[in-house]
C-alpha cells in the first residue's frame, strides 16, 4: 500500500467512527505514563487504611473507658430495681399476704373437754353452728370465754380452768371458721358479734346464770369489746392484747395517722373487704361507750408500743369505766404466763367487783 492509499484508508476509517489513528505508540512511553497514576491510587489506599486503623484504635480506646461506666450503669440500674421490688413487697405484697392468710381456711384442733364440762353447739342468728364447752355456774355468773386469731377453744384452757375454780361458769367457744365451728375465716373477727350474741342467748337459758361477763385474749378481746354496744347482757368484759381491727380505728392514735404508717394496714382491710365482701365493724371504742352500764378490764403487754397506746387511748376516754394493767416485760398476750398469779388475781378481783357484787342482769323469765 502507498503512501496515498494509507492515507485515504484513515480518513475513511475517521469518517466511519472507528477512531483509528496512523500514529505510533511507543509501549515503554505508554506504562510511564500511567506509572503516576497508580502511584496516587496506592497512596489514597493507604490513607484509607491508615484513617480505619486509628478509627478502630479510637474505638476500641472509647470502649474501654466507657466500660467502667456502663457496668455503674447496670449496677445502679440494677439497685434501682431492687429497692422498687422491695417497697413493693412490703407495702403491697406483704398487706395482700396477710389479708389472704386472715381469711385462708384452716381449724385448729381441739382436745376432748376438760373436766365438770360438756360439748354443746350453739346456732347464730345467720344459722351458723358453733362448737363450744360450757361448765355450769356455781356462783350465779357466766363469763364467755374467746379465743385470738387462728385458735380455738383449746389455747383458752388455762384461762377457762381459772374461773371454773372460782365457781364461774364457763362457756368457751370456737368462733366461727375457727376450731370445730363452721363458717367462713376471718382473722380479723369481723363477723364475731353474731356468735357473742349467739353465746349470751345461750347463757340466758341456762339455769342459775343471773350475770354475764367475758373474757377474750387478742382477736377474741377485740371481738368481746366490740360486741358490748349489740349485747347488753354483759355486764364485765376482760381484753388481753386488744389493739384494732379497722383503718378508722387505726387513725385514732396520732402516731398512726401519717400515710406511711398505716398504708400496710389499709392495704391489708381492702383487700379482706375485696376477698369477703365484708364491711369492716364499728370501731371498738364507739362500741364500748354505747354500752354504758359495762365495766372493761384491759390488759396490754409492756413490750408492744402500739398495743399499750391503743388501751390507754380506751381506758382515757372511758375514764372511770374501765381499768388498765400495762404488764411490764412481757409481749402479746404474754400476762398468763408470765405473772400467772397476779393475773388470776386481777382478773377474778375484777369479775368479783362488777358481777358478783352486781344486781342480777337477767331477768327471771328470761331463762
Amino acid at each position: 500500500m502507498t503512501p496515498i492509499d494509507c492515507a485515504v484508508s484513515g480518513d475513511r476509517s475517521r469518517q466511519k467512527g472507528w477512531g483509528v489513528s496512523n500514529r505510533r505508540v511507543n509501549p515503554d512511553n505508554a506504562a510511564m505514563q500511567g506509572y503516576p497514576r497508580r502511584k496516587e491510587a496506592r497512596a489514597a489506599a493507604l490513607l484509607v487504611t491508615r484513617k480505619h486503623v486509628r478509627r478502630s484504635r479510637e474505638k476500641v480506646a472509647m470502649s474501654r473507658m466507657e466500660e467502667p461506666r456502663s457496668i455503674g450503669s447496670r449496677l445502679l440500674r440494677g439497685i434501682g430495681w431492687t429497692i422498687l421490688g422491695l417497697i413493693l413487697a412490703l407495702y403491697i405484697g406483704f398487706p395482700v399476704a396477710m389479708a389472704v392468710a386472715a381469711v385462708w381456711p384452716s381449724h385448729a384442733d381441739v382436745g376432748a373437754a376438760p373436766e365438770g364440762f360438756r360439748e354443746v353447739t350453739i346456732t347464730t342468728s345467720d344459722d351458723i353452728e358453733l362448737a363450744a364447752w360450757y361448765s355450769a355456774s356455781t356462783n350465779r355468773a357466766a363469763v364467755i370465754v374467746v379465743h385470738g386469731a387462728g385458735g380455738s377453744r383449746e389455747g383458752m384452757r388455762r384461762q377457762t380452768a381459772m374461773l371454773t375454780k372460782h365457781g364461774y361458769g364457763v362457756l368457751s367457744l370456737d368462733l366461727r371458721g375457727h376450731g370445730d365451728s363452721e363458717g367462713a375465716v376471718n382473722r380479723l373477727g369481723w363477723e364475731g358479734t353474731r356468735d357473742v350474741a349467739a353465746a349470751v342467748e345461750f347463757l340466758e337459758q341456762q339455769d342459775g346464770v343471773d350475770v354475764i361477763g367475758a373474757l377474750g385474749s387478742s382477736m377474741g378481746g377485740e371481738v368481746l369489746l366490740g360486741a358490748t354496744g349489740e349485747c347488753p347482757q354483759i355486764r364485765a368484759a376482760i381484753s388481753d392484747g386488744a389493739t384494732r381491727r379497722c383503718t378508722e380505728e387505726l387513725l385514732a392514735l396520732p402516731s398512726e395517722r401519717p400515710l406511711v404508717r398505716n398504708f400496710i394496714a389499709r392495704v391489708m382491710y381492702s383487700t379482706v373487704r375485696l376477698l369477703t365482701w365484708t364491711e369492716p365493724p364499728q370501731p371498738l371504742l364507739g362500741e364500748m361507750l354505747r354500752s354504758e352500764s359495762k365495766s372493761f378490764m384491759l390488759i396490754a403487754a409492756g413490750d408492744d408500743e402500739l398495743e399499750v397506746a391503743f388501751n390507754q387511748y380506751f381506758a382515757d376516754t372511758l375514764d372511770e369505766r374501765a381499768t388498765l394493767w400495762v404488764v411490764p416485760s412481757v409481749t402479746h398476750t404474754g400476762a398468763l404466763s408470765q405473772y400467772p398469779e397476779e393475773y388470776e388475781q386481777r382478773v377474778i378481783s375484777f369479775l368479783d367487783d362488777y358481777l358478783l357484787r352486781a344486781e342480777p342482769a337477767l331477768p327471771a323469765d328470761s331463762r
